[in-house]
Protein backbone atom coordinates (compact mmCIF):
# COMPACT_ATOMS: atom_id res chain seq x y z
CA UNK A 1 0.00 0.00 0.00
CA UNK A 2 2.47 2.26 1.11
CA UNK A 3 4.21 1.37 -2.43
CA UNK A 4 1.17 2.46 -4.46
CA UNK A 5 0.59 5.63 -2.55
CA UNK A 6 4.45 6.69 -2.84
CA UNK A 7 3.83 5.86 -6.59
CA UNK A 8 0.45 8.15 -6.71
CA UNK A 9 2.09 11.07 -5.00
CA UNK A 10 5.31 10.71 -7.34
CA UNK A 11 3.39 10.95 -10.39
CA UNK A 12 1.48 13.58 -9.45
CA UNK A 13 4.72 15.59 -8.82
CA UNK A 14 5.59 14.67 -12.31
CA UNK A 15 2.37 15.62 -14.31
CA UNK A 16 1.87 18.87 -11.91
CA UNK A 17 5.76 19.89 -12.42
CA UNK A 18 5.84 18.75 -16.60
CA UNK A 19 1.83 20.23 -17.50
CA UNK A 20 2.98 24.09 -15.51
CA UNK A 21 1.51 26.60 -16.32
CA UNK A 22 0.56 27.96 -19.89
CA UNK A 23 3.23 29.97 -21.51
CA UNK A 24 2.05 33.77 -21.69
CA UNK A 25 3.57 36.69 -24.08
CA UNK A 26 6.14 39.37 -22.46
CA UNK A 27 4.80 42.12 -20.93
CA UNK A 28 5.13 45.07 -23.46
CA UNK A 29 5.71 48.32 -22.05
CA UNK A 30 3.48 51.44 -21.87
CA UNK A 31 3.17 54.85 -21.02
CA UNK A 32 -0.62 56.61 -20.58
CA UNK A 33 -0.63 59.95 -22.55
CA UNK A 34 -3.81 61.30 -21.70
CA UNK A 35 -7.54 60.30 -20.84
CA UNK A 36 -11.29 61.64 -21.26
CA UNK A 37 -14.57 60.96 -21.26
CA UNK A 38 -15.58 63.47 -24.14
CA UNK A 39 -14.90 62.46 -28.14
CA UNK A 40 -16.01 62.05 -31.60
CA UNK A 41 -15.53 58.10 -31.22
CA UNK A 42 -19.06 56.39 -31.10
CA UNK A 43 -17.90 53.05 -31.33
CA UNK A 44 -15.44 50.32 -29.22
CA UNK A 45 -12.48 50.50 -31.28
CA UNK A 46 -8.46 50.87 -31.20
CA UNK A 47 -7.64 53.94 -33.27
CA UNK A 48 -3.43 53.97 -33.96
CA UNK A 49 -1.72 56.59 -34.85
CA UNK A 50 2.10 55.72 -35.83
CA UNK A 51 3.24 59.41 -37.18
CA UNK A 52 2.50 63.23 -36.60
CA UNK A 53 -0.33 63.34 -39.10
CA UNK A 54 -2.28 60.43 -37.80
CA UNK A 55 -1.78 61.98 -34.05
CA UNK A 56 -3.15 65.71 -35.24
CA UNK A 57 -6.00 63.82 -36.26
CA UNK A 58 -6.40 61.46 -33.39
CA UNK A 59 -6.54 64.61 -31.45
CA UNK A 60 -9.08 66.02 -33.29
CA UNK A 61 -11.34 63.93 -32.59
CA UNK A 62 -10.87 64.04 -28.76
CA UNK A 63 -11.48 66.36 -25.88
CA UNK A 64 -8.51 65.07 -23.14
CA UNK A 65 -8.91 65.81 -19.38
CA UNK A 66 -5.21 67.34 -20.00
CA UNK A 67 -2.49 68.06 -22.87
CA UNK A 68 -1.36 64.63 -23.95
CA UNK A 69 2.54 63.81 -23.09
CA UNK A 70 4.27 64.03 -25.97
CA UNK A 71 5.09 60.75 -28.53
CA UNK A 72 8.48 59.92 -29.99
CA UNK A 73 7.09 58.52 -33.31
CA UNK A 74 10.47 57.29 -34.47
CA UNK A 75 10.23 54.72 -31.87
CA UNK A 76 6.56 54.99 -29.96
CA UNK A 77 3.27 55.05 -31.91
CA UNK A 78 0.17 56.26 -29.93
CA UNK A 79 -2.76 53.95 -29.43
CA UNK A 80 -6.16 54.97 -28.05
CA UNK A 81 -8.37 52.69 -26.86
CA UNK A 82 -12.33 53.48 -27.00
CA UNK A 83 -15.39 52.29 -24.98
CA UNK A 84 -17.55 54.16 -27.64
CA UNK A 85 -20.67 56.51 -26.44
CA UNK A 86 -21.74 55.48 -22.84
CA UNK A 87 -25.90 56.35 -21.69
CA UNK A 88 -24.13 58.65 -18.59
CA UNK A 89 -21.05 59.88 -16.84
CA UNK A 90 -19.37 57.78 -14.32
CA UNK A 91 -17.86 55.42 -17.18
CA UNK A 92 -13.88 55.61 -17.38
CA UNK A 93 -10.98 53.68 -19.52
CA UNK A 94 -7.71 52.28 -18.13
CA UNK A 95 -5.27 50.08 -19.46
CA UNK A 96 -3.85 47.64 -17.90
CA UNK A 97 -0.96 45.52 -19.96
CA UNK A 98 0.33 45.23 -23.21
CA UNK A 99 1.53 42.14 -24.69
CA UNK A 100 2.77 41.27 -28.23
CA UNK A 101 1.82 38.25 -29.85
CA UNK A 102 3.33 37.53 -32.95
CA UNK A 103 1.83 40.46 -35.34
CA UNK A 104 -0.66 41.79 -32.79
CA UNK A 105 -0.16 44.06 -30.08
CA UNK A 106 -3.01 42.76 -27.50
CA UNK A 107 -4.30 45.60 -25.16
CA UNK A 108 -5.84 44.78 -21.55
CA UNK A 109 -8.50 47.27 -21.03
CA UNK A 110 -10.69 47.63 -18.31
CA UNK A 111 -14.06 49.85 -18.59
CA UNK A 112 -15.03 51.17 -15.01
CA UNK A 113 -18.80 51.85 -15.17
CA UNK A 114 -20.25 53.91 -12.31
CA UNK A 115 -22.13 51.75 -10.02
CA UNK A 116 -24.47 52.42 -7.46
CA UNK A 117 -23.10 56.54 -7.25
CA UNK A 118 -24.98 58.79 -8.78
CA UNK A 119 -23.52 59.80 -12.50
CA UNK A 120 -24.22 62.85 -14.72
CA UNK A 121 -27.03 61.79 -17.34
CA UNK A 122 -24.92 62.70 -20.42
CA UNK A 123 -23.38 60.82 -23.34
CA UNK A 124 -19.71 60.19 -22.93
CA UNK A 125 -17.10 58.73 -24.99
CA UNK A 126 -14.77 57.50 -22.51
CA UNK A 127 -11.01 56.64 -23.69
CA UNK A 128 -7.31 56.47 -23.00
CA UNK A 129 -4.52 56.92 -24.44
CA UNK A 130 -0.99 55.24 -24.31
CA UNK A 131 2.36 55.48 -26.02
CA UNK A 132 4.03 51.59 -26.92
CA UNK A 133 6.95 50.56 -28.94
CA UNK A 134 6.57 51.49 -32.71
CA UNK A 135 5.58 48.37 -34.83
CA UNK A 136 3.66 47.37 -37.78
CA UNK A 137 0.92 45.74 -35.36
CA UNK A 138 -2.36 44.43 -35.54
CA UNK A 139 -4.04 46.47 -32.36
CA UNK A 140 -6.56 44.23 -30.90
CA UNK A 141 -8.40 45.34 -27.22
CA UNK A 142 -8.84 42.42 -24.72
CA UNK A 143 -11.66 44.02 -22.79
CA UNK A 144 -12.77 43.18 -18.93
CA UNK A 145 -15.45 45.88 -17.01
CA UNK A 146 -15.64 46.73 -13.19
CA UNK A 147 -17.67 48.41 -11.59
CA UNK A 148 -16.18 51.68 -9.51
CA UNK A 149 -16.11 51.20 -5.69
CA UNK A 150 -17.26 53.74 -3.29
CA UNK A 151 -18.54 57.36 -3.76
Amino acid sequence: MRCLVKTAACGLAWIMAACGELPTAPATPFRVLTFGFFSQINETTAVVARGPADWEALLGRVSPGEPPAAVEFSSEMAVLVSAGTRPSGGYRVRVEGVSRRGQTLEVAAVEETPGRCGAPTVLTQPFEIIAVPRGGLVVVIAWSKRTALGC
